[in-house]
């Protein structure tokens, strides 16, 4: 069943298939970058096919911003997410959960799921925006593209 979601999700944003695997990390899941591409799921979810679901889901939401950012280099929201790509936040902080390539991808991956049938997350956590529009406000409204509210529309608005 995994298999089938990797390449439904793959399709649906235009990606090959990333391999995945379960291992000892720390996080939920982590997509590698170097070498061989590939999406590790912490072992823990092993069997537990709503956890793997939202791993996957949101690790091939993150391949989808580093294509997003090679094909489209001047798109504001591309900007926003190669700056928060190139540093590294812990992922235990709030910060982290209020950046915009993580609101992205949670929100991608609620959306998403939910399209299939699959409840991703109970509740939807207002700071997150609310810190979004705060951080980025400048940036953002320096944009004639609205692509830039499209995060905060799709967790206000439920899209």
């Amino acid at each position: 069943m995994l298999n089938q979601l990797s390449k439904k999700v793959a399709d649906y944003l235009g990606l090959d298939e990333i391999p995945i695997e379960f291992g000892k990390i720390e996080d939920d899941s982590i997509l590698i970058t170097k070498g061989i591409p590939k999406i590790v799921i912490n072992e823990k979810y092993n069997g537990n096919y709503l956890e793997c679901a939202k791993s996957i889901t949101h690790e091939y939401r993150h391949a989808f911003q580093i294509y997003w950012i090679a094909v489209m280099s001047d798109d504001p929201l591309a900007k926003i997410w190669k700056e928060e790509l190139s540093r590294v936040v812990n992922t235990t902080t709030d910060e982290y959960e209020c950046q915009a390539i993580e609101i992205d991808a949670f929100a991608f991956t609620q959306t998403y799921l939910g399209r299939e049938g699959i409840q991703a997350y109970n509740e939807v956590k207002e700071e997150m925006y609310e810190y979004l529009l705060e951080q980025n406000a400048k940036k953002l409204q320096k944009s004639n593209s609205c692509t830039n509210f499209y995060i905060v529309l799709i967790y206000k608005c439920g899209l």
